[in-house]
């Protein structure tokens, strides 16, 4: 690549509602900027959530860290959490407080003494469970706001009775033949973004 001044043209194109648009930008090599009005105003207008009114819940998570850090993907999406009884863990464990960082503060938490305490207070139609017992993936489903993302403990998953009762709200993130299931919060990072991503678009 020639150095100094010279400048290289580069195209690039992404997929929206009308089709392909496509943008062109300038990279100076010197200083390594993209420099081009209508990439800027795309960029700057799509790297904030929209408002939204999903929420998750957690049925008797174990570890507190992956809860800590659940609430901080929480708290940085504006998604309220729902923590279920009985919890493997105190919420004045140090371990939750480190991973949830100073997040914490800010989290919009309700605790829920048992599984029905939670299910009454939610309405039936907009619950989705996540489980690896699914044949349904969660890319075939079409989420709406205000659904509310279920998620078991990290060993024993969700309940077998509420599965089988609630089999059309069941849905699994889809990965390797033969893999041991996604960390928790890996799980709930990956549906909260794609409910949020379908709310979008």
């Amino acid at each position: 690549m020639k150095t100094g001044s010279s400048k290289r043209r580069i195209s690039v194109s992404w997929c929206g509602s009308t089709g392909v648009s496509p943008v062109v930008f300038v990279l100076e090599n010197k200083r390594g900027r993209l420099a081009h009005a209508a990439f800027s105003k795309y960029f700057m207008s799509n790297r904030d959530l929209i408002s939204h009114r999903f929420s998750v819940a957690l049925l008797q998570p174990q570890i507190a860290p992956n809860t800590g850090n659940i609430a901080r993907l929480c708290v940085a999406t504006s998604t309220p959490l729902h923590l279920v009884r009985p919890m493997g863990f105190v919420l004045s464990d140090r371990n939750l407080k480190r991973s949830a960082m100073d997040y914490w503060d800010r989290l919009q938490l309700t605790i829920h003494d048992d599984d029905n305490a939670y299910f009454k207070s939610v309405d039936r139609k907009s619950w989705w469970f996540f489980t690896s017992k699914s044949d349904r993936s969660f890319w075939d489903v079409k989420f709406a706001d205000g659904d509310c993302l279920v998620f078991g403990s990290e060993t024993h998953g969700l309940p077998a009775e509420l599965l089988a009762n609630n089999s059309a709200r069941c849905v699994r993130i889809p990965q390797s033949p033969g893999e041991r299931c996604l960390n928790l919060s890996t799980a709930v990072g990956v549906g909260l973004f794609e409910a949020l991503r379908q709310a979008r678009s």
